[in-house]
C-alpha cells in the first residue's frame, strides 16, 4: 500500500478506507503523502499487525487536522515510523 494515494493533490476525501483488508500489508510508507487537500482521515480499522514501514505516511498533508489513528499506534512491529505528522489532532 506504499504510495497508494501519493501525490493525489486534488483529493479531498477518501471513502471506503474501512473496507480495505490491510491484514497482510507490510509497507504503508508515503501512503497519503502530498495529499494536500485531505482534512481528515479515519484509518482506525486498519489492521497493522504486519506493517513494518509507515515512513512519511502523511508527509505534506497540510490541511490534515483530524486523524483517527488509534489502531495503527497500538502495534510495535513498525521499524520505520517517521510519520511526519504536523498540526494533526489524533483522536
Amino acid at each position: 500500500m506504499s504510495s497508494m494515494f501519493l501525490k493525489c493533490y486534488a483529493l479531498t476525501t477518501i471513502v471506503g478506507l474501512d473496507k480495505l483488508d490491510t491484514s497482510k500489508v507490510t509497507k504503508m510508507g508515503s501512503m497519503f503523502g502530498y495529499c494536500q487537500n485531505i482534512e481528515s482521515l479515519d484509518v482506525s480499522k486498519f489492521d497493522t499487525s504486519n506493517v513494518t514501514d509507515m515512513s512519511k505516511m502523511f508527509m505534506t498533508c497540510q490541511k490534515l487536522t483530524s486523524l483517527d489513528f488509534k489502531v495503527v499506534c497500538t502495534h510495535l512491529n513498525v521499524t520505520n515510523n517517521r510519520l511526519y505528522i504536523c498540526k494533526i489532532v489524533i483522536v
